[in-house]
């Protein structure tokens, strides 16, 4: 059972984003990045969450920026900020990610994209609690259609969601997928997932009566689909524009310094000029000063 269990959710999708996060973790320096906690924005998304009002309420929290502005990064951190609430809150809690990738755009289809979601959450339940319409659609996922798929792929989303308290979906760089599979992506999350999950909509599982609550996004990509996020989700939206911030880049810059193979090559004072100027002309970027 374990190995066809296995097998499974294996078949879920081909994508592991846990790798994609691992390198985006392991570049990162510390101290940096943690300013977006003491944003109004992340703490009114927050303030969403801890009170239970994800209907009305600002369940997506979109942020935007061009590119350079370190947004993979920042995801990276925000998964380890709220996998570390998860582990604290004594309450049933979830989180499932996903890092989009121009370079992947053939295999991060919204099947398999929606499939990591699902094999995620599914990896987190011991067995007695994986659902039962799960186990009925073990095997019907196999050899069926594309349109088949989703269905099932969409009952089984629905069915893993209900069994927690609170999901937290993390997704970055939403621009990088490819504009049809973006669109189609949005489409089934809203159409199919969020319309279905009401605070005031009630489930029955193991005889007992519980509220299906929508799971609370954070989002990331250029401000170009800002329309499409709005569109799929206007009424549940909370935008906020991300971009380097000074005290990062000086941290960042200062690590490099400290880490050439020349450190006695410049003067303190030159250091100093060349760091100030590079920040001054950064424009927002992260991508530029660390070339």
């Amino acid at each position: 059972m374990k190995r066809d269990w296995d097998d499974f959710l294996a078949s879920l999708s081909p994508l592991e984003p846990y790798n994609r996060h691992q390198t985006v973790k392991a570049s990162r320096i510390d101290s940096t990045g943690h300013w977006i906690f003491e944003t109004k924005e992340f703490k009114a998304w927050v303030d969403t969450v801890n009170h239970h009002s994800t209907v009305g309420g600002d369940y997506v929290f979109f942020c935007y920026g061009i590119p350079g502005a370190g947004k993979t990064v920042i995801t990276s951190i925000m998964i380890d900020h709220l996998a570390a609430l998860v582990e604290a809150n004594p309450c049933k809690s979830a989180i499932a990610y996903f890092y989009c990738d121009y370079t992947e755009q053939g295999s991060q289809t919204t099947l398999n994209i929606v499939g990591s979601i699902i094999k995620q959450l599914l990896q987190l339940l011991p067995t007695q609690d994986i659902p039962r319409k799960v186990i009925e659609r073990f095997e019907r996922m196999r050899d069926e259609s594309e349109k088949k798929r989703k269905t099932d792929a969409k009952d089984i989303l629905l069915s893993a969601l209900q069994v927690f308290d609170r999901v937290f979906l993390c997704i970055d760089a939403l621009d990088e997928l490819e504009e049809r599979t973006r669109i189609d992506f949005f489409d089934f999350m809203q159409k199919k997932v969020f319309n279905c999950l009401f605070l005031d909509k009630e489930s029955t599982v193991n005889s007992t009566t519980i509220p299906i609550r929508k799971p609370s996004l954070f989002l990331t990509g250029r401000p170009h689909i800002q329309h499409h996020v709005v569109r799929y989700f206007g009424n549940g939206i909370l935008p906020m524009e991300i971009k380097a911030q000074d005290n990062d880049l000086r941290i960042l810059i200062s690590n490099g310094l400290e880490r050439d193979v020349y450190p006695d090559a410049m003067t303190p004072s030159l250091k100093i000029k060349l760091l100030n100027t590079i920040v001054e002309k950064s424009a927002g970027m992260y991508v530029l000063p660390l070339m």
